[in-house]
């Protein structure tokens, strides 16, 4: 039985604004006391949107937007319930795939900005394949009737609709946006075999024009990982004969080439906490290993069979990249970079996409904190990189950089001096770095490097209306406050776009906004009143 509904799991979130130059490391919400209550080692991830993050752990929701009474159990996944790997954003929400015993697969939302866990899709037996194109969802399902197709779901009207058939043999493996069109790998219902084919979203339309092979298929979206990279299309699949093959596309027959067939499979399940494959221009960097050797070496591809080849570091060194990623036109990971007596050292790595401009980051042993082990889950966030790093008197603590040595800095202290401790699974959220910390005295925590508690103001309950919403040119507000201090725009990442001082002003000039959804933010002492509107 398939159901497209709304079902609010709803607990309340205060939310949030600061002032963007005071931030703190702290501790988010401590779950339980002592070192036994907090996080457990199967705490994942779900994902990001705006300031708040989504994590599962001992079959709850746990939702944050970095605030101790922001932070709650927002819900429950069912018995047997696991989440699976696909998940996009759309009009400010997270929209994930839950699979659990008592509704077999299902499609949720988060909506960070109310704290509700919403069931979108259920009742069928496999819904995989998920994106967001063109203001709608997509995604391959599966009914109890065996009808295997791509869909498209309108979340404003709930309207469901089928854009082309799959043969329920193999159904579709993976599915990516490039050069603004659909792309899947699928079986197809219509032609015998796997296709590589291009879609605009519109029932009917698919192009199917690559063929790959007709045999068996063990492939999954975790190992095929379409990746695009300017005009260039990646990915990994069966051509046949070799099982796991380096394919790249240009979304033509004839621009569709085999760069290697010499690749083993490897598994980005989590993809974003590990990110074995990262983007620079038309490139790609990725983590590979090759038949008939186990070491996990550094990749690149410009999408040409003599452009795809090992980046080799110090000799015939296993660097094991991981945690790619890209600020100012430059390529970041964590990598072993130097052989000595003691066996491989790694830590943070810098590369132009050319094996003359990856090395290593920096020497951390020439800076004040004489640190080392850098670069362990380094992320880009707000124009800076942050990774984990150990010094001489403390375990791993969370380190910002600008690319520097100078321009680098240790924000955290989670454990005490000398005793063990541990940053990892960093997350960007808007303005807010999450992270999991663990020490032994309080165990496993959600960390978060974002505004100080001091710069944080009460969300309170004052009546606030916008209109017209969507607006094009100018917002008239209607608020309860009588002395307005002032009026603040930002978008759905939590950047700040505009700022209004005037006091009592109830007119805003909009229209120089980019399209898109807003957060308008009116405040009165340490009070703000919020709404969204939409700019034409």
């Amino acid at each position: 039985m398939k159901k497209l509904f709304f079902s609010k799991l709803i607990f309340c979130i205060l939310f949030t604004s600061s002032l963007q130059s005071q931030n703190e490391v702290r501790i988010v919400k401590e779950l339980g006391p002592g070192a036994e209550n907090g996080l457990t080692d199967d705490a994942q991830i779900i994902g990001t949107v705006a300031n708040s993050i989504l994590i599962a752990d001992s079959g709850n929701f746990i939702t944050s937007n970095g605030t101790d009474p922001g932070t709650v159990i927002s819900g429950e996944l069912g018995e047997g319930g696991r989440i699976l790997h696909h998940k996009t954003t759309l009009n400010d929400k997270l929209y994930f795939l839950l699979e659990n015993e008592t509704e077999d697969f299902q499609l949720m939302e988060f909506d960070p900005f109310s704290g509700s866990i919403n069931t979108i899709l259920s009742g069928y037996d496999n819904i995989s394949n998920l994106i967001a194109y063109n203001g709608k969802l997509y995604c391959s399902a599966e009914g109890n009737d065996e009808d295997n197709a791509f869909i498209s779901i309108d979340l404003s009207t709930g309207n469901i609709e089928t854009i082309f058939e799959l043969n329920s043999f193999g159904g579709m493996r993976d599915v990516a946006i490039h050069n603004n069109l659909i792309y899947t790998i699928h079986w197809s219902a219509t032609q015998d075999g796997a296709f590589l084919a291009s879609s605009d979203g519109t029932p009917g339309n698919v192009n199917e024009f690559y063929f790959f092979h007709d045999g068996s298929d063990f492939s999954q979206g975790r190992t095929i990982n379409m990746t695009s990279a300017d005009e260039n299309l990646f990915m990994w699949y069966d051509n046949g004969p070799d099982n796991y093959t380096l394919f790249v596309s240009d979304g033509t027959a004839s621009g569709t080439l085999e760069l290697s067939n010499s690749f083993v499979p490897i598994s980005f399940f989590d993809i974003e906490a590990n990110r074995g494959i990262g983007t620079l221009g038309n490139k790609i960097l990725f983590r590979g290993e090759v038949d008939g050797d186990s070491d996990e070496n550094l990749w690149v591809s410009d999408g040409t069979i003599s452009g795809t080849f090992p980046i080799l570091i110090d000799g015939e060194l296993e660097v094991k990249p991981r945690f790619f990623t890209t600020l100012n036109d430059k390529i970041y990971f964590n990598g072993a970079h130097t052989n000595s007596s003691f066996g491989a050292i790694s830590g943070a790595m810098v590369s132009d996409g050319t094996e003359s401009g990856t090395k290593r980051l920096f020497q951390g042993g020439n800076h004040p904190e004489d640190f080392n082990n850098d670069g362990w889950h380094i992320i880009t966030h707000q124009d800076k990189l942050f990774f984990a790093a150990n010094n001489s008197l403390h375990a791993n603590e969370l380190y910002a950089s600008d690319g520097t040595l100078d321009g680098t800095e240790r924000l955290s202290t989670i454990g005490q001096e000398n005793e063990f401790s541990s940053v990892f699974n960093l997350r960007s959220a808007g303005e807010n770095l999450f992270f999991f910390g663990n020490f032994d005295a309080s165990g496993r925590e959600l960390y978060v490097y974002g505004p100080t508690t001091s710069s944080i103001y009460n969300i309170v309950d004052h009546s606030l209306d916008v209109f017209p919403n969507p607006v094009d040119n100018i917002l008239n507000i209607n608020s309860d406050f009588k002395n307005v201090d002032q009026i603040e725009i930002y978008d759905f990442e939590g950047k700040l776009i505009k700022t209004f001082l005037q006091p009592n002003r109830r007119t805003l000039d909009v229209q120089d906004l980019t399209k898109g959804s807003y957060l308008l933010k009116v405040r009165q002492g340490q009070d703000i009143s919020t709404s969204k509107f939409v700019k034409l």
